[in-house]
This record gives C-alpha cells, sequence and structure tokens, in this order.
C-alpha cells in the first residue's frame, strides 16, 4: 500500500497547505508520494526533503517583495487585480525572479533525490498546448528549479516561463489537483490538499477509491494576496481542518478541543435541547392559517448536535471571535456571556419595523433583543422571530441556555 498526498494549485493560499502537512506529521500519517501543481509543486518538493522548518520560515516572512521584483503596496482584492493587469499591458506580466531565486535557495537537490518519497508535478507547455507531467525520474537534476518555477507561473499574472526553446505556464491550465497522476506513480491511498482556486481539474479515475479530501471550511484571501499575517492565519487553519477530518478536533469553520467527544453527555447540549423543546412551542400567523410549530418542525431533520455546534459558531462568528484559534468550550461560554452583556436589546415595536421594512440591523443586537423576549417568556412576540430567522432564533436560544 502507497499513500500519496496530492496539493493543489492556489497561490498565497499554499500556507494552508503547510499546516496540514504540519498536521499529518503529528499524526504520524507516513506519505510515499507527493503530487502538486503550481504551489502545491512548490511546498511538494520541501516535503520530499523533510525540510518543514524551511518552508515554515518561507511562509512566515511572506510579503509582494519576497516574490517579485516589483515593490506592491496593496490594501484591498480590487487593488491586487488592478496591479497585476498593468503589469501584464506593461510587461506581459510579473516578474518572478525574486521567487525563483527563493526557490532556488530552499532547494536541496541532494536531500530531494535521495528522499525515500516520490514526486510528481503538472505544467503546461505553450509551444504544443501540451501538458507535461513529470515524476522525480523524468527530471533532470540541473531542470528541477526550472518545472517548479514552470508549474507555478501563473500566466497572465506571471510572465511565461522558458526552459530551453519551450514557454511554459500554470499546471492549472491542464489539472490543478493530480490525483491520477499519484494513482499512476502506484498510490492507492490518497490524501486530497484542495485549495478550490481557479484552474482545470481532471476527473478523477473510477478506479481510485480511497481518497480523503481536505478542503478549506473557512474564506481565504486572494491567491494573489502575499501577506504573512494571512499567511500564518492559513496555517492554523490547515492544520485544524486536518485534526477534524482526523476526528482529533471538532468544528466547521471554528474549531474545538476533544470535550465534543462526550458531546450527548455534555450538560450545555442537553440543556439546550431542553429549553429547544419547552420555548419552541409557539403559534405562527401567516396570513389568515394559524401554524403550530414544534421543535421538531423548526429544525426539520437536521441534527441536534449540528444545531447546537452552529449555534455556537453563529455566536462566535458575530463576535469576531479568531477563526485560526482551537477554543474550549467553556472558555467560548465565558466570552459569549461577558461580550453580549454589553450589547443593548431594541423595543419590540423597532424589531416590527426592521422585519416589516426589512433593514438591515447589528446581528448582536438582534440575538440580544430576542434572549430578552425568552426571558420574558413573551411567545406571541416570539412567533415573529421565528419568522425572521432560524439562525438568531437559536443563537439567542443557545445563549439563553448558558446564561440561565
Amino acid at each position: 500500500m502507497k499513500k500519496a498526498l496530492v496539493l493543489s494549485g492556489g497561490g498565497s493560499k499554499g500556507a494552508y497547505q503547510l499546516g496540514v502537512w504540519k498536521a499529518l506529521k503529528k499524526l504520524n500519517v507516513q506519505i510515499d508520494i507527493v503530487t502538486g501543481t503550481s504551489i502545491g509543486a512548490l511546498n511538494g518538493c520541501l516535503i520530499v526533503q523533510n525540510d518543514y522548518d524551511k518552508a515554515l520560515s518561507l511562509w512566515n516572512n511572506l510579503s509582494f517583495s519576497s516574490v517579485f521584483k516589483k515593490e506592491i503596496k496593496i490594501n484591498n482584492e480590487l487593488e491586487v487585480y488592478k496591479e497585476y493587469i498593468e503589469e501584464f499591458i506593461k510587461n506581459g506580466g510579473m516578474d518572478i525572479s525574486i521567487l525563483e531565486q527563493t526557490i532556488k535557495d530552499n532547494v536541496d537537490i541532494k536531500k530531494f533525490y535521495t528522499s525515500k518519497i516520490d514526486f510528481g508535478l503538472v505544467t503546461f507547455k505553450i509551444n504544443n498546448l501540451k501538458p507535461i507531467l513529470l515524476t522525480k525520474k523524468d527530471i533532470k537534476e540541473e531542470l528541477l528549479v526550472d518545472y517548479l518555477v514552470a508549474s507555478a507561473t501563473c500566466f497572465p499574472a506571471f510572465k511565461l516561463k522558458k526552459i530551453n526553446d519551450d514557454f511554459y505556464i500554470d499546471g492549472g491550465y491542464y489539472d490543478n489537483l493530480p490525483v491520477n497522476l499519484a494513482h499512476q506513480m502506484g498510490a492507492n491511498e490518497i490524501i486530497a490538499v484542495d485549495l478550490q482556486e481557479i484552474g482545470f481539474k481532471k476527473s478523477i479515475n473510477k478506479k481510485i477509491k480511497n481518497i480523503t479530501y481536505i478542503t478549506p471550511k473557512n474564506k481565504l484571501k486572494n491567491f494573489l494576496f502575499f501577506d504573512k499575517e494571512e499567511a500564518k492565519k492559513q496555517i492554523k487553519l490547515g492544520y485544524n481542518d486536518t485534526m477534524k477530518i482526523y476526528k482529533k478536533l471538532y468544528g466547521n469553520s471554528f474549531s474545538f478541543n476533544k470535550i465534543f467527544y462526550s458531546i450527548n453527555e455534555f450538560a450545555y447540549f442537553k440543556k439546550f435541547i431542553k429549553n429547544f423543546e419547552n420555548k419552541s412551542k409557539v403559534v405562527t400567523k401567516l396570513g389568515k392559517t394559524v401554524k403550530y410549530m414544534h421543535y421538531h418542525q423548526i429544525i426539520e431533520n437536521e441534527n441536534p448536535k449540528e444545531i447546537f455546534l452552529n449555534s455556537i459558531e453563529y455566536l462566535m462568528n458575530i463576535l469576531d471571535l479568531k477563526e485560526e484559534n482551537i477554543w474550549n468550550i467553556l472558555n467560548v461560554n465565558h466570552i459569549i456571556k461577558e461580550e453580549m452583556s454589553k450589547i443593548n436589546s431594541i423595543s419590540f415595536k423597532n424589531l416590527e419595523k426592521i422585519i416589516k421594512n426589512k433593514e438591515e440591523v447589528n446581528e448582536k443586537v438582534l440575538v440580544k433583543t430576542i434572549y430578552d423576549l425568552m426571558i420574558n417568556n413573551d411567545q406571541k412576540k416570539l412567533n415573529i422571530i421565528l419568522l425572521l430567522s432560524k439562525e438568531l432564533y437559536l443563537a439567542a436560544l443557545y445563549l439563553y441556555t448558558i446564561k440561565n
């Protein structure tokens, strides 16, 4: 049995893959083959070399000046696109000679070729419009850096990469997630890290049955946005998402420690569901029709554990808690109670106007207002709330659960 790690392209989002690698190392997952496209090929090379610290240093010091010859100061995504478009019109794309030198400085030819881990990459030759899939044995030592750069030449943002008399561009123009290549190299089990960035993906060979996908659960910044603080965040997110896949952490966009192993016995969970049953037996007027809503109808076929978790994460999101941190549920509850106590609710009359006029209002204020209605046990007014938003109602119910 051979296990492959497949790394997609994704530009600056490649920091996420380093977090995945960190988690796999902690889990003692042994990798026999690495295939990658674009930034996945660059990260893959360092994985083959087993140079985690070197890779970490590169990502921790990431900036536009560490990639491009031109000094760039960018504050938002619109400016990112504008800068790349202007450079393409003037010079045919960004000059990445600095990035190429950085790759050259960090590739260890001896470590790479003597490593027991096999390697494959994807690039695309412009001359004949054909994909080039290369494995370690196919790549001459003196051309390794060139082909790594070729795989990551994100045209038209970057200039074409010339090797001998041929021109190459990013492997994402053929296969941005080279799972099939890993299978052709002998992999029976595949861990595919898909950054879900632009690029073509080949249909997976039907013979490949054992694939574990790891994808970002959080929104990552533009793939052409090179920033070390964002890279540090992405490394943490990649680590967390991988640990969730292997059931060492729990959560969706946020990450929680092992306390969720015993969620059925967890006091807050039981209390939340009990409150759900008691508070959600309400009557909703829809025109002339009176509909009795029991909590089972409100949640439809959703898993109670997921409702519980989603309610916590909804509150964490509106309170701007850090997605990349690993949280203890007791600490989260303390922060939620403390922060929500600072929020003032609005009158029910104003709330009705907001609903009627479909006005936007601070979600924290809405949650606090619904919470106050629960405290006062005002079922008639809660009827209207259910028409406003199930998520807001459930978030308020969670706040009610941990405060009472």
